[in-house]
């Protein structure tokens, strides 16, 4: 969805054509609108997850070397 949009669909494509009638052929240009509208948040909101998974593996390494570490300080024979 495009910034500081409330509604969910392109108002232009939504309004006025049933795209599930199969009766119903969208123009090229109808078609195109609607991809940009409803795929526009899709790049921001991968890079927005791969940010958040980046920092969780970060967060599990640290967990997993402390872990690590705290059984090589155990006494040897368990």
């Amino acid at each position: 969805m495009a910034a500081g949009r409330t509604d969910r669909y392109d108002p232009d494509v939504a309004d006025h054509q049933n795209l599930a009638d199969p009766a119903y052929e969208p123009s090229d240009e109808e078609l195109a609108r609607l991809m940009r509208t409803s795929f526009a948040g899709l790049r921001r909101a991968r890079e927005e997850s791969l940010r958040e998974m980046r920092e969780r593996i970060v967060a599990l390494q640290a967990v997993a070397r402390a872990r690590f570490e705290a059984r090589g300080q155990a006494p040897r024979g368990r």
